[in-house]
């Protein structure tokens, strides 16, 4: 045990328990599910198998993420199949590397609205599934204490092969004036104006569609976002600009339901966008591969290449934790490119403006 009082805790099972005169103790599973760290002493460092680590942190991780399923359908549709009975020293890189070399190939059905040929996972989906194998072993390792699994963690070594993680399918400014015609003239006025919330604030479509009208204060101005990420209680307090205005005192004309929702759906419940989205694609021509969230992109887009904005204002904006996520609209910031760029012109017999 790793304290006296879990040692005497222990002890007075074993004596008060049947046959303890004859030196038989009654089974351990009610001691195993007293504490973590009853449960931790009962565990062999190694022997140790990812089921029983997946035990231990997904409770320990609910607590720390808003999102847990962030993990558990990781876990429950490709680790646990893999690994659920390996034991964490049994497993090497190398078998990272087939692992995911494996998921690389898997099919995956295209969604039932679209009319596509099946596809494979994608490059960052399966590289979350690795690393959240990883992230197991990291839990086992420090963040238990004593720890779990005093061995390696093969994560560390595992080598994806790079890929371009920034490509954007941004609208061009006619395409934006094409979707605006059609979202002002379209029937599903909720619909229409989440859409047009996610392309004049630069807003997820799961931050803008279970917008709560008790998260909107038009008298101060701004407008209280539950941000879409792992971190609990992460909020942002956005300035309405007088087109958001606009788009939320149409909102509060429409009949307002008992879910307090800003943009509710018939049955008063957040609305299932995909279908809508792709009959707005069509109706506007804009290219069938853009998705929902790409209106977030060109929002980032447009305020740069136009120069209304700066690289860290659209940050602060796009609620980015980091700037190394904003620097995919980096180019349309460059200023400096822009007049390297012009001043070929004059140098090779083109325009002098």
């Amino acid at each position: 045990m790793s304290t006296l009082k879990e040692a005497k805790a222990l002890e007075s099972e074993f004596e008060g328990s049947e046959g303890a005169g004859t030196g038989q103790a009654r089974q351990s599973n009610q001691v195993v599910s007293h504490t973590p760290q009853a449960r931790r002493s009962l565990i062999k460092p190694h022997g140790l198998t990812f089921a029983q680590v997946w035990e231990q942190f997904y409770p320990w991780v609910c607590l720390r993420i808003k999102d847990p399923a962030f993990y558990e359908n990781k876990w429950r549709n490709h680790i646990a199949p893999a690994f659920a009975n390996r034991t964490l020293e049994s497993v090497t890189t190398n078998e990272l590397n087939a692992f995911f070399a494996k998921l690389r190939q898997s099919p995956v059905a295209p969604m039932p609205f679209r009319k596509a040929k099946p596809r494979v996972m994608a490059m960052k989906t399966a590289l979350d599934i690795v690393k959240a194998v990883g992230r197991l072993y990291s839990y086992a390792i420090e963040d238990t204490d004593p720890p779990l699994y005093t061995g390696s963690n093969p994560f560390r070594r595992f080598k994806p092969p790079k890929f371009n993680n920034k490509v954007t399918n941004d609208l061009n400014l006619e395409q934006s004036r094409r979707l605006i015609e059609v979202l002002d003239a379209w029937d599903n006025r909720p619909a229409a104006l989440a859409f047009k919330l996610c392309l004049m604030t630069g807003k997820r479509t799961g931050e803008v569609f279970p917008l709560v009208w008790r998260n909107v204060n038009l008298e101060a101005g701004f407008i209280r976002f539950i941000v879409k990420s792992r971190t609990q209680d992460d909020i942002q307090n956005y300035p309405i600009s007088p087109g958001v205005r606009l788009i939320l005192e149409e909102a509060l004309k429409l009949p307002q339901m008992a879910s307090g929702l800003v943009f509710p759906s018939e049955a008063d419940k957040v609305i299932l966008y995909p279908k809508i989205w792709e009959r707005i694609k069509i109706r506007a021509r804009i290219p069938q591969e853009t998705r929902a969230h790409d209106l977030r992109h060109t929002f980032a887009s447009r305020l740069l290449s136009e120069r209304k904005a700066t690289l860290a204002e659209v940050q602060k904006l796009l609620n980015h934790k980091s700037p190394q996520m904003t620097e995919r609209y980096a180019h349309l910031a460059d200023d400096a490119m822009r007049r390297a760029a012009q001043a070929v012109d004059s140098l090779f017999g083109g325009s002098d403006s």
